[in-house]
């Protein structure tokens, strides 16, 4: 299913010529809530889109 969303937003972005930026993260299935793994996760994708952002405003600049 994420990926089926994943690739049906792409297309949409294509065919529409937007400029919008799409993107897509796998995270790894939790059997159960268990705090400590959820908050590893969650801090692994603030440091991902910390890293593009900063990427993106880089290019912007040029």
């Amino acid at each position: 299913m994420s990926n089926e969303i994943s690739y049906r937003t792409v297309r949409l972005v294509q065919l529409h010529n937007s400029p919008a930026l799409v993107g897509h993260i796998h995270t790894p299935r939790i059997q159960g809530y268990d705090r400590a793994t959820v908050k590893r996760i969650s801090d692994q994708i603030q440091k991902l889109l910390q890293v593009l952002v900063k990427n993106l405003n880089s290019e912007n600049k040029t």
